[in-house]
């Protein structure tokens, strides 16, 4: 899909899948209001009741903002927003029902196609890629536990939406750059594969509908007996050949 009607246009590309689960926890959307449009990312607590409840509230709640912002609210208060109705969306369903332990993390992006603002909870992520150089935006609420092989190490959640007091996170909006890579994805990819592999897909693919291919052929090639939900969101800032880059000179920054 490609958002036109920006200042520069933005193609999107959007996956979610069950993995190995008996019901698929992640959920995604999106809105476009005039020039401004929205992405949120979120996943259902493991273990947690309904999960799949708790990630579809967030995700409806964070993005209904962006039709009643108005024209002069800033790109971060509207993330900011989106990340307080999901948080009061999940905490009020919780509350409405005594004993349902439920909750979700939570990773948007709004955008007007001149400048970008984020907001966060948990640990899903979102990283950007810039000029061959990878950076990490978000930080995971959570402790690690013990890694997988050859990818991050997963990590315990301590807050996230439905919970009281949940941290929730948001960037200073900044402008973008032709050729801007972002990848909002559940744990379900960023534990199961390495970064490097996650990026030099991101080289080798000739469009970004071919990089999420790549990404979902390398998690179903792991045959984990267990492996998570798994989705992301991809999103690049005019054409794709200015993203990129030979393998060699993508770095990562973590944190």
């Amino acid at each position: 899909m490609v958002v036109r009607g920006l200042e520069k246009h933005i193609t999107v590309g959007v996956m979610s899948r069950i993995g190995r689960r008996g019901r698929n926890e992640d959920s995604v959307g999106c809105d476009r209001v005039g020039n401004r449009a929205i992405w949120a990312l979120a996943d259902g607590a493991g273990g947690h009741e309904e999960g799949d409840r708790a990630s579809r509230m967030a995700v409806e709640a964070a993005v209904g903002v962006l039709s009643a912002a108005a024209p002069s609210d800033g790109l971060r208060s509207i993330a900011e927003r989106g990340m307080q109705a999901a948080q009061a969306a999940v905490l009020g369903e919780r509350d409405s029902r005594p004993g349902l332990e439920i909750a979700s993390t939570l990773t948007l992006l709004v955008s007007d196609g001149r400048a970008v603002a984020w907001g966060h909870a948990g640990d899903s992520r979102l990283y950007l890629r810039r000029r061959g150089r990878v950076r990490r935006l978000t930080q995971d609420h959570g402790l690690p536990i013990r890694p997988a092989m050859g990818s991050a190490s997963p990590v315990q959640l301590v807050s996230a939406l439905g919970v009281r007091d949940a941290a929730l996170d948001s960037g200073k909006a900044f402008r973008l750059a032709g050729g801007d890579v972002f990848l909002i994805c559940s744990d379900g990819v960023w534990t199961t594969l390495p970064h490097a592999a996650i990026w030099r897909a991101c080289d080798a693919a000739p469009d970004l509908g071919a990089w999420l291919n790549a990404i979902k052929a390398m998690i179903e090639a792991s045959a984990d007996p267990d492996q998570d939900n798994y989705s992301a969101v991809a999103l690049c800032v005019g054409a794709w050949g200015r993203a990129a880059r030979p393998s060699w000179l993508a770095r990562l920054w973590e944190g």
